[in-house]
């Protein structure tokens, strides 16, 4: 083992007791003589050593209190780039007592760690494990109230102390999401990773579980034979092992939330409690739970079936496609897409009847850079606003020569996100979006008396910023639903947010949703973010007939997944219910729009694989 970096003045290294790559462990003696445990953490970058240090000022009210190894001094040398800790000894694995100076023999002492315990004296038994755990379930308790997570529980970094488990090894302690220099021990790792506020909750039930059964971490939840004829688990191990299920489930939605409701079962079972017998239970608990359990599945039975029909044409791939319900005129049965680039300025229209596509307009303008369509109701115009100016054109669908209005132009340099049109004030509207590596959720609407956007609002209590944005009205298009996106609460690019699972490496997918009341501006919550996280989620929008919103999930480039459509019947909070499908299916790959035909309300799926017509039928 190396010798230190740098050791603190007053303080005589006796000997190594651990180390890995930029951190070592020392027996020493501290400036008062006395044996203390001295550890070397080493960093090449100062901004490194800066928030070590901030974060042991926020540590040194907490390790004070029960659960944690005593941390007695610290203090960094910018010249060698060292964070150097004093803390206590542990127990000494070799038996002899540190705190006798006539006993104590530093040649032999070595930490005693739960996991090195747990090798040499067995699986602890259940009624330890239950009041050990609990004191660390409240020592966490104690950690997050500060806004720290550990980051790193194992039971190698586990002491015993006077015979108590107590966190140690500092080293991974930060926010949940903030950079660390050794993200976690695979297996003890939750599968959301550190930016889950869960992380530490589910690294101590992968814990106490090795401590328990003796088993490694990677056989969890099995118990070994015989492991319920313990004496202490007729009354505690039965609770203990639903709560480590809880604690360690992979899926955060199902997982303790915080250390303090680990605390709190961990409290039941250490007052225990017997199984009822299967027969007692079942006379005792049949009723109620019957009632329970239909009330349960008929609340979640499927209402409505998907039965999906294949339209003639076999494919539909189209290149920087864009249509989508707000550019569709089904009097003339054609739906419309605006596109620019580089090249120019190009109008599609495709024939819902014939199933052909022409090109209405190629108008060539360098200076036009990409941009959201939207159809006026009364099917006559087509604007075309550009993403960075702002700027409109209108065109009289299909063939006619695409017009700039006279306006204002933005000065910003924000991309939008999709328009509307507001019945209220007979105009039009945008939402923001992403530019400038930031995203924007200002609102925006085009007043064409004074020729100039007009900011409408910049909601406080609004949705998060995002980018590509879902955005879809109700028939009388007064409500509309904002769905999905990219984003997080500051809207600047890269930044992690904690409690937040799912991240792209720019931003959060959102995949929330939110209903906006034009006539009031009113802004309401209906999914939380991130609340619901299916795979290959793809596009929403409202379904009249069954006053729902439709949801149409599908594959990735790895999951290789059929679509399916999920119904949101109103009720705040609570996620969309799954449609069994019927007829024929696909795994849908690229969606290009969804549509809801007004005669016959079916859905209308526009894919890579061919456009498909959907009925939602009486499940």
């Amino acid at each position: 083992m190396t010798p230190p970096a740098f050791v603190p003045p007053g303080y005589r290294v006796l000997r190594p007791l651990s180390e890995r790559p930029g951190s070592s462990v020392f027996l020493a003696l501290n400036p008062d003589g006395h044996p203390c445990c001295l550890k070397v953490q080493t960093s090449n970058h100062p901004g490194t050593l800066e928030a070590l240090a901030r974060v042991r000022e926020r540590l040194g009210p907490v390790v004070t209190s029960p659960g944690f190894i005593p941390l007695r001094s610290w203090g960094i040398d910018p010249l060698t780039g060292v964070l150097w800790e004093e803390m206590e000894l542990a127990d000494d694995a070799s038996r002899t007592d540190a705190s006798d100076p006539g006993t104590f023999e530093p040649s032999l002492y070595t930490p005693l760690t739960l996991a090195q315990h747990v090798a040499e004296s067995g699986p602890v038994p259940t009624h330890e494990v239950v009041a050990q755990g609990l004191a660390l379930a409240r020592a966490l308790e104690t950690l997050h109230a500060r806004g720290l997570y550990h980051r790193d529980i194992k039971p190698a970094n586990i002491l015993l102390r006077n015979r108590q488990w107590i966190f140690a090894d500092y080293g991974s302690v930060g926010e949940a999401g903030a950079a660390v220099e050794f993200p976690g021990t695979e297996g003890y790792m939750p599968p959301d990773g550190l930016g889950s506020p869960a992380l530490d909750v589910f690294a101590l039930g992968r814990t106490l579980y090795e401590a328990w059964t003796g088993q490694d971490r990677f056989r969890f939840p099995s118990l070994p034979k015989g492991h319920v004829h313990d004496p202490g688990c007729a009354r505690h191990g039965w609770l203990l092992n639903d709560i480590l299920l809880h604690a360690g489930n992979p899926r955060p939605s199902n997982r303790h939330p915080s250390a303090a409701a680990l605390a709190r079962d961990l409290a039941v079972a250490h007052a225990g409690r017997r199984r009822l017998s299967r027969r007692a239970m079942l006379a005792s608990a049949a009723l109620p739970v019957a009632a329970v359990a239909a009330a349960y599945v008929w609340r979640n039975l499927p209402p409505y079936r998907a039965v999906w029909r294949r339209l003639p044409p076999k494919r539909f791939g189209m290149e920087s496609w864009k249509g989508n319900e707000l550019t569709c005129d089904w009097r003339k049965r054609t739906i419309y897409s605006t596109t620019a680039d580089s090249r120019g300025f190009v109008l599609h229209a495709y024939d819902l009847k014939a199933w052909t596509h022409q090109y209405a307009r190629l108008e060539p303008a360098a200076n036009i850079q990409g941009g959201h369509a939207l159809l006026s109701p009364d099917g006559t115009q087509l604007h075309f606003m550009q993403d960075v100016s702002g700027e409109v054109y209108v065109a009289a669908p299909p063939g006619v020569r695409p017009v700039p209005l006279e306006i204002q132009l933005l000065d910003d340099l924000s991309f939008v996100g999709p328009v509307y049109w507001n019945p209220c004030t007979h105009r039009i509207g945008r939402m923001g979006g992403y530019g400038n590596f930031n995203t924007h959720r200002r609102r925006s609407e085009l007043d064409l008396q004074a020729r100039r956007w007009i900011a409408i609002e910049e909601p406080s209590d609004g949705p998060w910023p995002r980018y590509e944005h879902l955005l879809f009205p109700r028939p009388n298009r007064e409500q509309w639903f904002l769905f999905g996106g990219l984003g997080n609460s500051s809207g600047r690019q890269g930044e992690r947010i904690p409690g937040l699972r799912n991240f792209d490496g720019r931003y959060y997918p959102l995949n929330d949703l939110w209903s906006l009341d034009l006539k009031t501006g009113a802004w309401t919550s209906l999914l939380p973010v991130q609340r619901w996280n299916p795979i290959g989620l793809a596009r929403a929008i409202y379904h009249p007939a069954t006053e729902s919103v439709a949801f149409l999930t599908g594959s990735t480039p790895t999951h290789d997944t059929e679509a399916a459509f999920h119904l949101w019947q109103g009720d705040p909070g609570r996620n969309p219910i799954p449609l069994p499908n019927r007829g024929e299916r696909i795994a849908m790959h690229k969606l290009w729009t969804l549509l809801v035909e007004p005669e016959t309300q079916h859905l209308w799926v526009f894919t890579d694989e061919g456009v498909f017509a959907v009925a939602l039928e009486k499940g």
